[in-house]
């Protein structure tokens, strides 16, 4: 679907969606402000729109018409264009990446310090490498391609999943017939509609893993390795693992532990760890979750991962310090360049929770299922504005919404639904089919577990976190 923007800001026409059907070709038509409506509805009941108005509705206050006809995306806005609406493809807007930043700055000062550990005054000289800064680098460097690539961490939302559906529920509950109950919010419906997946290949799994762990096995984990490698240097093990095999661990501390005169290296690794190991309790917001937050859990996902960037900032901050003192003008560069992406960090979130859309549209159209077919296109036309308004911090369009589910519906259900006004005035219903036995029984069946619960009007304002 394709969103265009009306660059004519006096014009009641804000923006027009287009969905190409088989048959037909829908446009979503979004109105400016509530006061534009007639106005609007003027204009697309003109001669030369050629379009036909099958049902209106109102979303954040503004109105929204959906139409269908025969005109081509070209043909009705060059016939809108005749009614002063300019249609323009919507500059995206540019969002601060601090994930990508923190990543980029890092790459820099990384590589910085990869240089200064290996060159000395220009010259590479075997003897005066810097393992303990050489590791650090190397292992910072990886971390920052997780930093690029998967950014905050990101998992799925159990308990903001099931406020939605429960929420549809209340919605739909009045449109079911009596002693009709809606689908139970604790079914998981989305993968009946589906045909059984492949085994997923370990590249799949080892991306979804890190998908949902990419802070702590990045930004945490390897980054800890890096530090722990400027306070243990690699060049010591060998005579750490020694002492080890005495049964001395005091002395193997002794003797891993960073020998280097200059304690640049060592101070750093240190306030590094101290900062790691804070960030690595830091904890995602969960507003949905219906288990109150200790003090503990406020302060972890308020406090734990700036505070572990502050410390952080500090460490390489210490580290260009030192290479000032050092002369080592390189080194200098590379300290202070990550000190700046530790500063992106300040802004980046720890992680988000998100929900399974799939889950949401299929707990949807199973239950429109249950509905009287002279019901189904108001009933739908209700919960496609309450899924838009409730997921706007996602950008999710009305068009969207209502297209998908109007398109699952014939999908799983045969059910086609050509809506006028918000009430049905042309509904093709077929015999039902299913994707599998186990839907036909669960949308079949009534649900005795189903227990109505009125969500507070606040636990649906949240969005996505």
């Amino acid at each position: 679907m394709a969103v265009f923007v009306n660059t004519n800001t006096n014009s009641p026409v804000a923006s027009v969606e287009f969905s190409p059907r088989p048959d037909s070709n829908f446009a979503f038509i979004y109105g400016r402000s509530a006061q534009d409506k007639d106005k609007l509805h003027e204009i697309l009941t003109a001669p030369d729109i050629g379009q036909e108005i099958i049902s209106e509705t109102v979303v954040d206050g503004k109105p929204v018409f959906i139409t269908r006809g025969e005109k081509t995306q070209a043909q009705l806005s060059q016939a809108l264009a005749g009614h002063d609406v300019k249609l323009a493809v919507p500059v995206p807007e540019k969002k601060f990446n601090p994930w990508a930043w923190r990543g980029h700055f890092s790459n820099i000062g990384q590589g910085l310090n990869l240089y200064s550990s290996l060159f000395t005054k220009g010259k590479f000289d075997k003897q005066k490498v810097d393992p303990a800064k050489l590791g650090f680098a190397a292992l910072n460097l990886t971390a920052n391609a997780v930093n690029i690539v998967f950014g905050g961490q990101k998992s799925t939302d159990p308990h903001h999943l099931r406020v939605i559906k429960q929420e549809i529920n209340n919605q739909l509950t009045p449109y079911l017939p009596d002693g009709t109950q809606p689908i139970s919010i604790e079914q998981e419906l989305a993968p009946l509609h589906k045909e059984a997946d492949k085994p997923k290949t370990f590249g799949q799994k080892f991306y979804d893993f890190m998908k949902a762990n990419s802070v702590r096995v990045g930004e945490i984990g390897l980054r800890i390795l890096g530090s722990l490698a400027m306070v243990f240097p690699v060049k010591q093990w060998g005579a750490a693992f020694k002492e080890i095999g005495k049964g001395s661990f005091k002395e193997a501390f002794k003797a891993g532990l960073n020998n280097q005169k200059d304690k640049t290296n060592l101070y750093t690794g240190v306030i590094y760890l101290i900062g790691k190991t804070i960030g690595f309790f830091s904890k995602v917001p969960d507003p949905y979750n219906p288990k109150p937050n200790s003090w503990f859990d406020n302060i972890r996902e308020k406090v734990f991962f700036r505070l572990s960037s502050s410390i952080e900032m500090v460490a390489a901050g210490t580290l260009a310090y030192g290479n000032i003192k050092k002369k080592d003008t390189i080194g200098a560069l590379g300290g202070a360049t990550l000190v700046s992406g530790l500063g992106t960090r300040l802004f980046a979130k720890f992680g988000t929770k998100e929900v399974n859309m799939e889950e949401v549209y299929a707990h949807v159209v199973d239950n429109l299922a249950k509905i009287p077919a002279d019901k189904i296109p108001l009933a739908l036309n209700q919960t496609a504005v309450f899924l838009t308004e409730h997921f706007k911090n996602k950008a999710i369009s009305f068009g969207e919404v209502y297209s998908n589910l109007e398109s699952y519906l014939y999908k799983f259900h045969d059910i086609a639904v050509h809506a006028e006004n918000s009430i049905a005035s042309d509904i093709e219903t077929k015999t039902p089919k299913f994707a599998s036995p186990e839907l036909k029984n669960k949308i079949e069946k009534p649900q005795d577990s189903f227990v109505a619960q009125t969500q507070q009007p606040s636990e649906l304002q949240h969005g996505i976190a």
